[in-house]
Order: structure tokens, then sequence, then C-alpha cells
């Protein structure tokens, strides 16, 4: 893959892994999201400053960043430096040049988007989990025991590519995997997403009687997948219109 293949526009994840002044950055550092403005040769390109918030975060230069570009056909990750900041044609925008070459990616955590998403789950066996498609795993489903099955309504409170938060009424730390359905919007349409989920981590909010919990989203389909990708990075774009008003 080469930079010249990209199109303005290519999404883009962003996370430091050094800067000037600090040598190394630890795995809590956050992750960014942006997309690609325009390729200048075939090392250096722009990108737009990523927004948070509603706000432009004036990321430093003379830093290194990993980017996974996330393309059609796959995640392509490389190593790159901003080199530079400034504003043109109202469009605040970074200079990076690359420092390694672009190699197929396989997918790692992505960037956090806050939501209020409401999701129906219910817990799911080994078994049923390891199914190969969605349809296979309704079908044991019904056919399943109907008996003391852990079900519920829990909000979601953030979404990545990879997975999402969720709270939720009951303590969850005794579940392993859960069927997940949710509704988002995307391109201004509704689309229900119905997924397995492997439960990270599940603990109880101190003074409430909510559960936070972590999961990662074990994708039956792709589509689903960049279906998410294409709802957060429409849900920032209303927020950088916002934050541009």
């Amino acid at each position: 893959m080469k930079l010249n293949e990209m199109v303005p526009g290519t999404k883009i994840d962003l996370k430091v892994i050094q800067n000037s002044y600090q040598d190394d950055i630890d795995d809590e550092a956050p992750n960014f999201l942006t997309s690609v403005f325009d390729i200048l040769d075939d090392s250096t390109f722009e990108m737009q400053m990523p927004i948070q918030g509603g706000q432009v975060i004036l990321l430093p230069v003379n830093t290194q960043y990993e980017a996974v570009f996330i393309m059609e056909n796959g995640l392509y990750k490389a190593t790159c430096t901003v080199i530079n900041r400034y504003k043109k044609d109202n469009f605040y925008l970074l200079r990076a040049t690359l420092t390694t070459e672009l190699m197929k990616y396989q997918r790692r955590q992505f960037y956090r988007f806050p939501c209020n998403v409401q999701m129906i789950y219910s817990a799911l066996s080994e078994e049923n989990a390891k199914l190969g498609s969605m349809g296979e795993i309704r079908t044991s489903m019904k056919e399943g025991p109907s008996g003391m099955v852990v079900r519920g309504y829990g909000t979601i409170l953030d979404i990545s590519g990879g997975g999402l938060r969720f709270s939720s009424s009951f303590d969850l730390s005794q579940v392993k995997y859960l069927y997940l359905q949710f509704s988002i919007e995307v391109g201004g349409e509704k689309k229900t997403l119905e997924q397995v989920g492997r439960l990270l981590e599940s603990k109880k909010l101190e003074g409430s009687n909510k559960h936070m919990n972590r999961v990662k989203i074990l994708f039956k389909d792709t589509d689903y997948q960049e279906l998410i990708v294409r709802y957060i990075f429409e849900g920032e774009r209303r927020l950088r219109q916002e934050g541009t008003r």
C-alpha cells in the first residue's frame, strides 16, 4: 500500500507514541479520530485536526504517532511525525510525514466515541457465542432453555470500532459472553445491529445501583463494524460543524 493511493476523506485513528518532551508514552495515551485532507507526495500528507466535544484539538508538532488508516479493503498502519499545523480555507490542518512504510494491520482498540444508546443484552453460552453467524445464534437461543437466563436493558456510554462500554442494573461479572442488540443512525437511516460481545469487566459504581461493563465485540458480520466506524465519524463531523458555528 502506498500513501498516494489514499484519497481525501480516508479515516485515520491516531495515537501518540513519542513527543519532543517525553520519550515514552504509556498505553493509556488517548486515541484521536481524524481523516486525510490531502496527499502532498509519496510520504507527506495533510489531515484535519481532530475534534472532541466540539473543540479542535491542537496536537503538538514534532510528535510521533501511530496512524491506522481505515480503508474499504482493511487497515494499514504506519508511524508518522507531525511537522506543522496551520489553517487553510477554514480548515485546521496537520502536516505529517510517514517515518515507516504502510503495512497491513489487524484491528486494535479504536478511539472511543461518547454516546447514549439504549441496548438489549442477553447472556450467551460459550457454545452459542462461537457459532458462525448471528442467524445460527438466534436459532440456538430460541431452541435453548428459557429459564433463568440473564437478560436486560443497558445504556451504551461509549463505543469504538472494537468494543463498547455500557451501564446495567445487574451484576454481569459471572457472564462471559453476551448477545447485544442496539440501533444507531448512519447516513440518515436507523440501523439495528446484533452482535456477540465478550465481557472484559463488570464492576459496581460507587454510590449507585448501576454496574459498568466493558465489552469486546466479536463481529460475526464485518459490515456492522464498518457501520459503527461510520456512526462515529458522522458523530464527530456533527461536533466539528457545531464547533465552527
